[in-house]
């Protein structure tokens, strides 16, 4: 395919890194055989699963594009293991125990047809292990500077990149074993400005309880804050989590639906 030809065909190269995710993986894959438009390839990398995981990939194998099992150095590693096989136009990670809703394909290629953005955000449903809506988290607003140390930006699960800027970037820092996507957005950011656009399609469902919420996690965010931002928004993250922490231990479900609705990030982007 010769190069002027590759850059008006839209693929979508969809990234699943798994170890171990018997219980989810099956959905997560059939998320993306069921998208409304078929304009993707799926790549699987697995951590050599010692579960059924394998098993279960074994029966997508002609839905396919790529897929190994095999060590490597933590989740990041993987995913850009997964980045320089692919050969789309643009590039989606899916964690395995998460879904995309059927029209994200659609979204994303309509989006870029409109649209020579480097980058197109969206926001995603959080839900509980058992697919229950519980909050939603929305990209900010293109021209909310202040906040990239803030928050993390926009959801990275919510991310479509140009594969060609990301591989140009060297993908994810493996250094980083929780928040690399964090440090990614931050790059993404200083490199390009606010240049990204949003879509204002709720795109995916993603499930608390991953990586992210866990104690060595929000650590480490705290130091890529600490390093990239300043002190004073490492204090008021580190804040933020124990806060969340502490409601989670004294709210039951309910309540705490409730008050994510009320406190939450609102939506606040433009499209």
């Amino acid at each position: 395919m010769s190069k002027n030809l590759e850059k008006n065909v839209f693929l979508l190269s969809i990234i699943i890194v798994s170890y171990n995710s018997e219980n989810y993986i099956e959905e997560a894959i059939n998320s993306v055989i069921n998208q409304s438009v078929n304009a993707w390839e799926l790549i699987i990398i697995d951590g050599k699963s010692t579960d059924k995981t394998i098993k279960i990939i074994k029966r997508y194998m002609k839905y396919i594009s790529f897929f190994v099992s095999e060590n490597d150095d933590g989740i990041y590693d993987a995913m850009n293991k997964g980045l320089f096989k692919s050969k789309g136009s643009h590039v989606s990670f899916l964690n395995s125990d998460d879904l995309f809703l059927p029209n994200y394909v659609k979204n994303i290629k309509n989006a870029v047809t409109q649209n020579d953005a480097p980058f197109f955000v969206s926001p995603v449903n959080i839900v509980n292990k058992n697919n229950c809506k519980i909050g939603l988290y929305y990209p900010v607003n293109n021209h909310a500077k202040n906040i990239l140390f803030k928050c993390s930006p926009f959801p990275h699960l919510g991310v479509s990149i140009k594969s060609s800027l990301l591989k140009d970037l060297n993908g994810f820092n493996s250094n980083f074993k929780f928040c690399s996507d964090y440090e990614l957005m931050i790059r993404l950011v200083r490199k390009l400005g606010y240049s990204y656009q949003c879509i204002p399609y709720i795109n995916a469902n993603y499930r608390e309880g991953g990586r992210s919420s866990k104690l060595l996690s929000n650590l480490e965010t705290f130091k890529l804050l600490f390093i990239e931002g300043n002190f004073y928004f490492a204090i008021n993250y580190i804040l933020r989590v124990f806060l969340i922490k502490f409601l989670i231990l004294i709210l039951n479900e309910k309540l705490l639906i409730i008050f994510r609705r009320r406190f939450g990030r609102k939506l606040n982007y433009k499209v």
